[in-house]
């Protein structure tokens, strides 16, 4: 069990994205090959070292109980200015075809993006007001399947908690449960809990997990806490042949609600 105060992945996903050495690059990346922390590490070289990113999301609130008005999936884009893989004109996302400016963009219902989870997601880059500029390689990475968690009857957490999820048996990069205190949402602790604490888990995808207390030494009984349930999955690649250009193609399930900590 590890233990740290925790950046929103929504808004990483959002800042701009700034250069450096590739030679730095490379040495990151091949450190997360070697031994992957997928948010660690999409934490580590997301923004700071890639040129473009191509990043999917579902996200579910109050774990998607209240249906479709709970749950949004969006897609992504960004680009460095300085990046020459960003003149190209359109990027196609399997059968997706989407014109791109260069500029951020989120994309919502232009197209169904629950569609590209529990499949392998291939992306390319294309020009088509050039027809002398050839198109990108093109990478591809499995994004796991949405995830659906299922929690017992009470809201209650603790010793011996179990809550479970449709396994995705191609996921190798296991589920990450985020346990998150705030003292504004705890007026009564908040005297002497004045900040936010963050427990994270990392286990197996196998369905189920059950809690002990020991996954949340840091966190105050009687509070009320945000359980994030998320899996994921990310592939950073050189995919223009004329240039080092890093594009980063990353996809993210997420299910969150309330629960009181016991």
């Amino acid at each position: 069990m590890k233990s740290f105060f925790y950046s929103c992945l929504f808004l990483c996903s959002l800042a701009y994205i700034s250069s450096c050495s590739k030679t730095e690059v490379q040495q990151t990346i091949n450190q997360v090959s070697n031994n992957i922390d997928l948010f660690q590490a999409y934490k580590d070289f997301s923004n700071p070292d890639i040129d473009a990113s191509i990043a999917l999301y579902n996200y579910q609130a109050n774990f998607g109980l209240l249906g479709d008005s709970d749950i949004v999936n969006y897609m992504s884009l960004a680009c460095s200015k300085q990046a020459s893989i960003c003149q190209y004109t359109e990027i196609h996302v399997n059968d997706f075809v989407i014109d791109f400016d260069g500029k951020r963009k989120i994309i919502k219902d232009e197209i169904d993006v629950s569609q590209l989870f529990g499949r392998n997601v291939r992306v390319k880059m294309q020009d088509h007001t050039d027809a002398t500029k050839t198109e990108t390689n093109e990478v591809e990475v499995y994004i796991p399947e949405i995830i659906h968690v299922t929690l017992q009857d009470n809201t209650r957490l603790g010793q011996g908690y179990q809550i479970s999820w449709n396994a995705d048996p191609l996921n190798e990069k296991g589920v990450f449960l985020l346990l998150l205190y705030h003292p504004l949402e705890n007026n009564t602790l908040a005297p002497q809990y004045k900040d936010p604490i963050t427990n994270y888990l990392e286990v197996e995808d196998t369905g189920s997990y059950t809690f002990s207390k020991t996954d949340f030494p840091e966190i105050p009984d009687n509070s009320l806490i945000t359980l994030k349930v998320m899996r994921g999955n990310f592939d950073v690649a050189e995919i223009d042949i004329t240039s080092s250009d890093l594009v980063r193609v990353f996809g993210l399930t997420e299910s969150t609600g309330y629960l009181k900590l016991i």
